[in-house]
C-alpha cells in the first residue's frame, strides 16, 4: 500500500512539474522565459518615443549615414527631412541619438536598418554592418520621499575636509541625480578637471578640447551643461555620494574623489543614451569604479548587445569595475511582467519570483555574469534579502548589511540622525566605497576580475559569507560585515 501511495505521489509531482510547478509549489528555474520577437514587451512606457540610439561600429562616413536614412524612409516611412542627430557633447562620434516623428518604429515594428539581421530578433535592439540600434530605454531611480529629510543638520558633514595627505586617491564616477555641495558635501571630495579649473582656464571656453565646456566637476547629461547640482528633493545622488565617502573614513591609506555625472533629473528619470554617454565620460576621465544606482527591466532572451560589450568588455579591458544596484520592486514593472508571462506562457507567476533576476531581468545588474567586472548588489542580512529588492544566485554578487534588520533599511549617511532609507541604490555605493577604500591601485588592471576583488575583501574582513544566502539568493552568500 505504501509503495502504491509513493508511486501516485511521484507521478503527481511529475505532472505538476510539467506545468512549471514543483512538489513544493515553486517554479522550476528557467534562465529565460521571453523569446525573441516579443516586441509587445517594449510598450511606450519603457522608452522615449520618437528616438533611436545609433551606435556606430566605426567612424561613420556620409554614405553610411545616408544608407541608414534611406532604409528608414524606404522600410518605415520615416520623414528623414525631420531627423535631428544629437551627440553626447563629446568629440567622439561613436554614438548619436536620432530624433524624428515615429522613428522608434524602425526597431519596434519591421526590424533594423540594413535588414541584415532576421526580423525574428529583438525589436528593442538590433544591428547591421554599420551600427547597433536601440530604443532609448528609460533608466529610472525609484526615488522615495524621505520623511523628515529637511530636519537633518548638515553642518558637520559640509565642513568635513577630504584628507588626501600621503594617501592613494581613488577616482569613483557616480552616475545619478548630481551632488549638493551647497549644504551637504564638501567640494574637496569632488574630482576636478584641472584643465578647466586651473588659473589659466577660461570660462565658457572648452579648454581641454573634449567638447564639454567648463566641465570642472563632471557633466550634466540631462541639461547638457556643467551644472551638476542635485535638484532631487531627497538628494538621491548626494546620499549615494555620501555613502561612498563614509566608507573611506577609517582608511589611513586611501582617499576618494568623485566624478559627478548627472544622468537623472529631479524625479529620478534618465535614459539609456545619457547613461552610455556618462559611462564613456567616466572611462575617458580614468575612473576606477563606476557606481550605477539605477537600471531598467529589459525583456529579451539575450542581454542588450551594446551595453553588454561596453561594460563587460571595453570597461573591463581598461580595468574599471562597474557596481550596479540589483533593483527594487516597482508596482508598474511587476504588473507588466505578470501580463507578459500570462500572454507568453499562460502562467500566473508569483510576485516573489519577480524579485529573482533570472525571471525578471534588470539591467545593467544582469550583466553580472560569473567572472567579469560587474558587481550587482542588493540589501541582505545573514539570513535573508530585503523582500522589496532583487536577488539571484546567478547574478547578484553581494549584499550590503542594513542598519535595521527588521525593516532592511539603512541610516542616512549623516551623523546624529535616526532617519532611514531603503533600496539597492543605497546598497551599491556602500560596496563601491568599501572596494575603493580597500583595493590598491595596482588591482585595476585590464581584464579585472570581480571574483578576485571580492576575495580580497573577504581576506580583509570587509565581506563575510553566509550559507543561508547562498542557495537561491546571493552568489557565494557574500555580505558586508556590519559596521
Amino acid at each position: 500500500m505504501k509503495t502504491t501511495l509513493l508511486y501516485i505521489f511521484v507521478v503527481a509531482c511529475i505532472a505538476a512539474a510539467s506545468q512549471l510547478i514543483s512538489c513544493t509549489t515553486s517554479y522550476k528555474p528557467v534562465r529565460h522565459y521571453f523569446e525573441p520577437g516579443m516586441h509587445t514587451h517594449y510598450d511606450s512606457s519603457r522608452y522615449r518615443l520618437h528616438e533611436v540610439i545609433v551606435i556606430y561600429k566605426k567612424p561613420p562616413t556620409l554614405p553610411d549615414v545616408q544608407t541608414i536614412r534611406d532604409w528608414m524612409h524606404r522600410n518605415n516611412s520615416v520623414d528623414t527631412t525631420k531627423i535631428e542627430r544629437q551627440k553626447c557633447n563629446s568629440c567622439n562620434g561613436y554614438m548619436e541619438l536620432w530624433q524624428a516623428p515615429d522613428i522608434h518604429s524602425v526597431i519596434n515594428a519591421d526590424g533594423i536598418a540594413g535588414g541584415t539581421v532576421s526580423p525574428k530578433g529583438s525589436k528593442g535592439v538590433g544591428e547591421d554592418g554599420i551600427a547597433y540600434y536601440s530604443l532609448n530605454f528609460y533608466q529610472n531611480i525609484p526615488i522615495q520621499s524621505i520623511e523628515n529629510f529637511g530636519t537633518i543638520k548638515f553642518d558637520s558633514v559640509r565642513k568635513r575636509e577630504n584628507d588626501r595627505r600621503e594617501k592613494e586617491v581613488v577616482r569613483i564616477a557616480v552616475l545619478d541625480t548630481g551632488v549638493d555641495t551647497a549644504q551637504i558635501i564638501n567640494p574637496s571630495y569632488l574630482w576636478k578637471n584641472q584643465s578647466e579649473a586651473s588659473m589659466t582656464a577660461k570660462q565658457h571656453v572648452d579648454d581641454d578640447s573634449n567638447c564639454y565646456t567648463d566641465d570642472v566637476f563632471g557633466w550634466n547629461f540631462i541639461g547638457k551643461n556643467n551644472n551638476v547640482h542635485d535638484d532631487n528633493n531627497s538628494r538621491h545622488g548626494t546620499l549615494v555620494s555620501q555613502y561612498i565617502i563614509n566608507q573611506f573614513a577609517g582608511s589611513g591609506t586611501r582617499a576618494v574623489e568623485l566624478i559627478t555625472l548627472k544622468t537623472h533629473d529631479a524625479r529620478g528619470q534618465g535614459d539609456l543614451f545619457s547613461a552610455i554617454c556618462a559611462i564613456y565620460y567616466a572611462m575617458e576621465k580614468e575612473a576606477k569604479i563606476i557606481n550605477a544606482s539605477w537600471g531598467f527591466y529589459y525583456y529579451d532572451k539575450d542581454p542588450h548587445p551594446f551595453l553588454d560589450s561596453l561594460i563587460t568588455q571595453v570597461l573591463r579591458g581598461k580595468g574599471i569595475l562597474f557596481v550596479a544596484a540589483a533593483g527594487n520592486r516597482t508596482a508598474e514593472s511587476d504588473e507588466f511582467a505578470h501580463d507578459a508571462y500570462k500572454a507568453e506562457h499562460g502562467i500566473d507567476i508569483p510576485d516573489s519570483y519577480l524579485r529573482n533576476l533570472e525571471y525578471h531581468n534588470f539591467y545593467p545588474a544582469c550583466l553580472s555574469r560569473s567572472e567579469n567586472n560587474v558587481i550587482a548588489v542588493t540589501t541582505a542580512d545573514k539570513v535573508k534579502v530585503s523582500p522589496t529588492q532583487n536577488y539571484s544566485e546567478q547574478y547578484v554578487d553581494a549584499g550590503a548589511f542594513p542598519d535595521d534588520t527588521n525593516t532592511m533599511r539603512f541610516l542616512v549617511p549623516f551623523p546624529d540622525t535616526n532617519i532611514t532609507v531603503s533600496g539597492s541604490s543605497f546598497a551599491a555605493p556602500i560596496i563601491s566605497g568599501r572596494i575603493g577604500a580597500l583595493l590598491p591601485a595596482e588591482s585595476y588592471v585590464p581584464g579585472i576580475n570581480k571574483g578576485g576583488v571580492l576575495s580580497q575583501m573577504e581576506g580583509s574582513s570587509s565581506i563575510e559569507r553566509s550559507s543561508s544566502l547562498t542557495a537561491e539568493h546571493i552568489r557565494l552568500g557574500r555580505i558586508t560585515k556590519q559596521n
